[in-house]
């Protein structure tokens, strides 16, 4: 029953997109803010109250923040969010679970673009001061994924995937591409993690080097990608889902953005 419960409401998002287009045809930028919305709109639904979700840029230092993300899940219980109420909000590294591009058509530039912004935020939200509060440090990088409403060829998206990102290191790749009653893709830190499992973890610590070989043998290039139709929306929702939230407490460290001789005060 859930399956198509989650498959009428892959429907019902393909239709309002469309409706997007008819309105918006002239107006490129209003027609993506609302396809974003169309996608914070299910999400905010669906994903357990403990999650937030918005959009804008991730606090990278005291005079530094990341590219505009178009959607942000975050932590909404153990980190704070600054300018909450604007469109879009500044978080914390700490506070973010995924971050989301969303597409309205796919083609090979607007992938190389995605491509290269995942590299450069991964590598900036790493440099990030946070405080781990739940131990092992497991999961601790959050997802970056692309969602796209084209009707786009599957098998021609992974190829170029593959190729954009063959250079790439693994931690810096992309880690799930959904295309909207189409398909879904996994690479990145997500295909290492549900193929070979969380570091240290009893699954990780008990795979064999033939079955590990078994997996490289059948995914060399570590992506794969399933032709799901209106079961996309489902499978990407719960790939992401099972991910973030295993994820630890993570608190911001505050007082390292502050200049390192800022003089807070003095003692008395």
């Amino acid at each position: 029953m859930i399956h198509k419960y989650f498959q009428h409401i892959s429907k019902i998002m393909a239709a309002e997109s469309e409706m997007l287009q008819i309105f918006y045809k002239r107006h490129h930028g209003k027609l993506g803010e609302g396809r974003e919305i169309l996608l914070q709109r299910f999400l905010s639904t669906y994903l357990p109250k403990r999650f937030g979700v918005g959009s804008g840029f991730a606090l990278l230092s005291g005079t530094d923040i990341s590219t505009e993300q178009d959607i942000v899940i975050y932590d909404a219980l153990n980190n704070p969010v600054f300018f909450s109420e604007c469109r879009s909000a500044i978080f914390p590294p700490s506070a973010i679970q995924a971050l989301i591009e969303v597409k309205s058509s796919l083609n090979k530039t607007e992938l190389k673009k995605t491509v290269q912004k995942t590299s450069l935020v991964k590598q900036e939200l790493r440099k990030a001061p946070s405080i781990l509060l739940l131990e092992p440090p497991h999961l601790m990088e959050p997802l970056v994924c692309l969602f796209a409403y084209s009707d786009s060829d599957l098998p021609s998206i992974k190829e170029t995937l593959i190729s954009l990102q063959r250079d790439i290191t693994e931690t810096d790749r992309l880690d799930l591409v959904c295309i909207l009653n189409e398909g879904v893709i996994s690479s990145g830190t997500y295909f290492n993690v549900s193929k070979f499992g969380e570091l240290n973890s009893p699954y990780a610590r008990s795979m064999t080097p033939e079955r590990r070989n078994e997996i490289l043998t059948k995914y060399p290039d570590k992506v794969l990608a399933y032709r799901l139709r209106e079961n996309s929306l489902l499978v990407f929702y719960y790939w992401l889902l099972s991910y973030i939230i295993r994820r630890p407490v993570i608190i911001p460290d505050i007082i390292w953005y502050a200049p390192s001789d800022y003089v807070w005060g003095k003692e008395c």
